[in-house]
């Protein structure tokens, strides 16, 4: 859309599905059951939640997980653009291996995490995501660059849902509360990794925002093998 009308429609057309979900929310969604609810202190599920390691070990974890991808992930176009010398709409359609890929990952996710266990497909994915980021760092043709992007979208449709699903059940009794510091940290790690990881791109290179993504991965896999039980 932005190669053949302009950049504006992309927000247009997002903001017509967008107004698609909404209704189709408001109609196939269903209500909670609001008479079964005890009511309780809020601060009591973060109190609970820091008294327990695992509980908060495993939101660094996603943080620096989803540090990881973004700060990859974020100057992955401007990259392709520059690197292989590709058009705005060529350069969009290099990310149809990452969607197709993910979009298959979202599939079999589940059952390699019931194959190896949650502590173990983390495991696995992240080795997957390391070996994918500095492929993507150091490919020279964009043949390469695409398996790599393909990769790392398979790796993490993998690793990202293993962990959500921990911290959302490691406290059942606070489970709402898990959920929603989880979505906090993983936009916290977005938010982290896209400024660190521009002004890596902007002084260094690339392939240093990859190696420091290798770094973080490394540090979330030691940090979720003390979270996770296998």
């Amino acid at each position: 859309m932005a190669d053949w009308l302009s950049w504006k429609w992309t927000f247009f057309v997002s903001a017509g599905l967008a107004f698609v979900s909404v209704v189709l929310i408001a109609f196939l969604v269903t209500r909670d059951n609001r008479s079964n609810v005890i009511s309780t202190n809020p601060l009591q599920h973060y109190v609970r939640i820091l008294k327990n390691r695992r509980a908060w070990l495993g939101l660094v974890a996603m943080l620096l997980w989803m540090y990881c991808f973004y700060a990859v992930y974020t100057y992955l176009g401007l990259y392709v653009e520059t690197q292989f010398s590709l058009s705005v709409g060529a350069t969009g359609l290099v990310f149809v291996a990452y969607g197709v890929s993910n979009f298959i990952s979202s599939f079999t996710g589940g059952w390699i995490g019931n194959y190896l266990g949650m502590r173990r497909a983390v495991t696995v994915a992240g080795i997957i995501s390391i070996l994918a980021y500095l492929g993507l760092g150091i490919a020279s043709g964009l043949v390469a660059f695409v398996l790599a992007l393909a990769v790392l979208a398979f790796a993490q449709g993998i690793g990202a849902p293993q962990l959500t699903t921990h911290n959302a059940t490691v406290l059942t009794e606070s489970r709402t509360t898990m959920t929603s510091l989880n979505s906090s940290f993983l936009y916290l790690g977005l938010t982290v990794g896209s400024s660190l990881g521009g002004v890596l791109y902007q002084n260094l290179s690339f392939l240093a925002v990859g190696t420091s993504a290798v770094i973080a991965t490394l540090l979330a896999l030691y940090i979720s093998r003390i979270s996770i039980k296998q």
